[in-house]
């Protein structure tokens, strides 16, 4: 039902890659949204947007407004209008889920099809999040209907967005692969081992680069084998 290539060696739980991978993917998506509260306030780039006027530019830009931080009693322009609120809310609800194609594989998002109850699930749930920020006038949230150009708009930013995300995950893959493979560690351990080998304090003293390189790869490869045979000891 789900369809993920399965990992080609055995494998464990490694929270410290877990946190660290989430970490860069939410920097990543929050840049995303605080660009494009930059791009709507400070630039014109949506103002000659080419597929028309956007409802509530007007108001959520106007020069006149003078909403100090926190005020939420007035709620006529600026940060504070009901359309800004639905087009935020709508660019976070599709980039933020649209994230679990791109971890559900280690190769390209779209190389393995993804099962079609996880592609009905996001579809159904980023369309009520469109009809929402298009048409809902909620007071009790302060959204208000942003109408199908903001709609547009917010959909053609985060695919732009989202296309990136393959190679963020490629990058961050690599690094620690080669961390956990021991070929970075090995590099950490031979400068350690040239610095004791070299070093005026050492007490061994002399040797060379070659030597002191060999014992850094030599620790780090025994490391690695011992890990592996204690894994295959406690799952066989």
């Amino acid at each position: 039902m789900f369809q993920v290539t399965p990992s080609p060696r055995p494998d464990r739980w490694r929270l410290g890659q877990i946190f660290l991978t989430a970490t860069i993917y939410g920097l990543y998506m929050s840049a995303s949204t605080i660009l494009f509260v930059f791009v709507v306030f400070d630039t014109d780039f949506f103002n000659g947007s080419p597929i028309g006027p956007l409802r509530g530019m007007e108001a959520i830009r106007d020069p006149t407004c003078d909403i100090q931080p926190g005020d939420i009693s007035d709620n006529s322009c600026g940060v504070n209008t009901g359309i800004f609120h639905s087009i935020v809310y709508l660019q976070v609800s599709i980039l933020g889920q649209a994230l679990v194609f791109v971890t559900r594989t280690r190769g390209f998002s779209w190389a393995d099809r993804p099962s079609w109850l996880l592609l009905l699930s996001f579809v159904v749930a980023q369309l009520v999040a469109t009809f929402i920020a298009v048409y809902a006038d909620w007071k009790f949230t302060n959204i208000k209907g942003a109408g199908w150009g903001w709609a547009l708009a917010v959909w053609i930013w985060d695919i732009i967005w989202f296309l990136p995300l393959d190679i963020i995950k490629f990058i961050v893959h690599f690094i620690l692969d080669s961390i956990s493979k021991g070929s970075l560690w090995s590099f950490s351990l031979g400068m350690r081992s040239i610095y004791s080998y070299d070093h005026p304090s050492s007490k061994t003293g002399g040797g060379d680069f070659t030597s002191a390189a060999r014992h850094g790869t030599k620790q780090a490869m025994s490391v690695h084998v011992q890990e592996s045979l204690a894994f295959a000891k406690k799952n066989l």
